[in-house]
């Protein structure tokens, strides 16, 4: 049953991260949050929700392939909120912080050769 709920809360985080545009109230390079930093290039092509929100084998790897360089980063995936395509493809992750209850949004890019990027991170704040 806490299983069912905690997978119930994170779809529910997911979709009030997409919906609300939670992490909207941030400075990144004059933009309010890395969502929008990283929407703003100029191929046109925008994110697109994740139709699922588990996080897959391949997601897990993208995540663990960006994030095995860094330190002190104690932050587990638990939901793919949304993807892009560009020349690779850019990943956006909910993930939780191993020694607390907070909640973060992780960008990674995934190059064409395979090799992956940690791109940046927003606390992920619901309503803001």
């Amino acid at each position: 049953m806490k299983k069912a709920f905690n997978v119930l809360f994170i779809a529910s985080a997911a979709v009030l991260f997409l919906s609300s545009a939670a992490c909207k109230g941030k400075s990144v390079g004059g933009y309010e949050s890395m969502y929008d930093m990283l929407n703003a290039d100029e191929s046109g092509n925008t994110w697109v929700n994740a139709e699922d929100t588990t996080v897959t084998e391949k997601v897990r790897s993208v995540f663990v392939k960006a994030t095995s360089g860094t330190q002190n980063l104690f932050l587990s995936p638990v939901a793919l909120i949304a993807t892009k395509q560009t020349d690779g493809m850019q990943y956006c992750i909910l993930c939780s912080e191993k020694k607390s209850t907070n909640l973060k949004v992780v960008y990674i890019y995934e190059g064409p050769d395979g090799k992956c990027k940690l791109m940046g991170m927003d606390d992920y704040e619901p309503g803001k």
